[in-house]
């Protein structure tokens, strides 16, 4: 049952079905850090049913109903109670709990048919139609605003199709609120004559002051119920045109007592039961009465009467818990609790998490004892001064128990002193941390000034050869087009002599642009036959100049190999002829003295020394 409901809370929120797999790291953290969590009620005592103050001796004298109950909004805390454990007939339960079934596994868009069956059992209902299909906001509107059986059953078929299921259902979301007392069950019509058709069971339910209580809560935490029961009126427009006039049956209480924000208001015979939501405007706290009374079962006249009788009673009630009780402050967002606390090796301070009030007679504001709960094992690292580390409970003289969270006064990152001392002059050392964050800002700035350059210059590249391949492309349009054109030149077109004067326009345009692709391609043409030419020719002039070159060296050489050959020539023949004038002096002197002989020839040599290095200085030897 809870499933389902929480199931149909995400139906109506709208949220989109995700995949399995989507949140898995999200539900390990969670899991992670659910053992580091205070769970709040696990180990807090059940608040017991009890008033926080005696009934005052005008309620003692005359109660002015069979039974009343006062309770606290916000903190749960019962102020007032009469006869509230009494068990008895209440169609006020079975209202709120149908509409707050309906909320929970109902879409808000859904609209529900009204079948024969819901509306024969009360004829005379005046908004609901058989057969008509009325938007779910519409069925709740007429449930709780002006009281409409028929739209019990026309949501108990929607909701469980048979009535045996639906009780099954009130029954098991009346066990998950802890109402003991409360029980649902069929009971028959009594047939009309005798020979009638088996009578059609109908919905009936018993339950106490306390329970209905407990129901009231679950139906002030959701938004929905608790804006339907502070409307007043309200005039409905339907997306077809038509618009239906809803008028709370509480309305009457509004023009007698002040302070009143809404509420639910039932009565069926001599019975009457009602709800009223309040706001205390001189104490400054909410609440909510719940009272029953039977009234005279006298002729239709007397509702006035009655509709004073429950003020009266109204108003005595809201006098004694304006002059009763008072809200006090219990522990206020951001205050210290405790100073110098270890936790997980360090001293902290802790503080409040948010402000908490509480109800209590004005003579008795006494708080019991307080005591710090801390979870077992700590949270995981970082811990912040805003996160929860544990919760003081507070125990009031009533016996019940409140509990607010704290957590430190400063920020834990780590187990390490050295760093938390770090941490710590940077979180004094407001400047420090600007220019940390300045240099850092620079270095960004500088990294991302780095890569832009280098973006751009991939851009440019990537640029560079896309011009490539665009130049690449139109070089091979440019020879189809000329060989296209070439072609298309050798083709004689004839054009008949009678031609339509559109047609011969397009072919004239045709030839037109056909003249200028070809003129412009054989201009390309030309240009490229010119810058060919021209590289042959500067071609050519490099191979004359270096034949021209090579042949001058070679001339060059040649001119020095014939000089050499000459030099060369006249050394042998020089010699010779030295040699030939040597033997003719050796003849002659054969015929000499010998001493002349070898005075002459010794003189020859010499002759022929010196005549040798004169020829040799005149070459250019040392």
């Amino acid at each position: 049952m809870n499933g389902m409901a929480a199931g149909t809370k995400k139906r109506q929120n709208g949220a989109p079905r995700s995949k399995p797999g989507r949140f898995l790291p999200l539900l390990l953290g969670v899991l992670l850090l659910l053992p580091s969590l205070p769970v709040r009620g696990q180990e807090v005592p059940q608040r017991p049913l009890g008033a926080m103050a005696e009934l005052p001796a005008t309620l003692r004298a005359d109660p002015g109903a069979d039974s009343f109950l006062v309770r606290e909004s916000k903190l749960d805390s019962v102020l007032f109670l009469h006869n509230s454990e009494a068990v008895h007939s209440s169609s006020l339960v079975l209202y709120l709990m149908t509409a707050v079934l309906a909320v929970e596994q109902l879409p808000p868009d859904s609209r529900i048919t009204i079948s024969q069956t819901a509306y024969e059992a009360h004829e005379d209902s005046t908004l609901l139609k058989a057969g008509q299909r009325y938007p779910l906001p519409y069925l709740l509107r007429a449930l709780l605003l002006e009281g409409e059986p028929t739209a019990v059953r026309a949501l108990a078929e929607q909701l469980a199709l048979t009535r045996e299921r639906f009780v099954e259902l009130l029954g098991a979301r009346a066990r998950l609120l802890g109402m003991a007392a409360t029980n649902f069950y069929l009971e028959s019509d009594i047939p009309a004559a005798v020979g009638s058709e088996a009578p059609s069971p109908i919905l009936r339910a018993r339950t106490s002051g306390a329970d209905l209580s407990r129901l009231m809560n679950a139906v002030l935490d959701n938004s929905k119920l608790t804006g339907l029961l502070h409307l007043r009126d309200e005039t409905w427009f339907d997306s077809s045109g038509a618009n239906r006039y809803f008028r709370n049956r509480l309305s009457f209480v509004w023009n007698y007592i002040d302070g009143v924000d809404g509420g639910i208001y039932l009565r069926s015979d001599t019975r009457c039961e009602l709800v009223v939501l309040l706001t205390s405007r001189v104490k400054n706290f909410s609440y909510f009465i719940h009272l029953r009374t039977d009234l005279p079962s006298t002729i239709a006249a007397a509702e006035s009467a009655n509709e004073r009788r429950l003020v009266s009673s109204l108003s005595r009630i809201i006098r004694a818990v304006e002059a009763t009780f008072e809200l006090s402050t219990l522990a206020r967002r951001g205050e210290t609790y405790r100073e110098n606390v270890p936790y997980i090796g360090e001293p902290v301070n802790l503080h409040f998490l948010r402000t908490v009030s509480y109800v209590h007679p004005i003579d008795d504001a006494a708080i019991l004892e307080s005591r710090l709960v801390l979870p077992e094992p700590p949270p995981p690292l970082p811990i912040y001064s805003r996160d929860s580390i544990g919760e003081v409970r507070f125990t009031l003289s009533d016996g019940s128990v409140l509990a607010v969270a704290v957590g430190t006064d400063r920020d834990i990152h780590a187990r390490n002193n050295q760093i938390d001392s770090l941490l710590a002059i940077l979180d004094n050392n407001r400047d420090l941390v600007s220019l940390i964050i300045l240099l850092l800002a620079v270095l960004a700035i500088l990294v991302l000034d780095r890569l832009i350059r280098l973006l751009i210059r991939l851009i440019y590249r990537l640029r560079l050869k896309q011009v490539d391949s665009v130049r690449e492309r139109m070089a091979e349009e440019l020879v189809r087009d000329a060989l296209a054109s070439e072609q298309a030149s050798r083709r004689r077109v004839f054009v008949p002599e009678r031609m339509p004067r559109q047609a011969r326009r397009r072919l004239e345009r045709y030839r037109q642009r056909a003249g200028e692709r070809e003129n412009g391609v054989a201009g390309e043409a030309r240009m490229a036959d010119e810058a060919r030419v021209a590289d042959e020719a500067r071609m050519a002039d490099e191979v004359r100049m270096a034949d021209e070159a090579r042949m001058a060296d070679e001339a060059r050489m040649a001119d020095e190999a014939r000089m050499a050959d000459e030099a060369r020539m006249a050394d042998e023949a020089r010699v010779a002829d030295e040699a030939r004038v040597a033997v003719e002096v050796l003849d002659k002197q054969s015929e000499l003295p010998e001493e002349r002989a070898e005075h002459e020839t010794g003189a020859v040599q010499n002759q022929i020394v010196d005549d040798k290095r004169c020829e040799e200085r005149g070459a250019g030897k040392p």
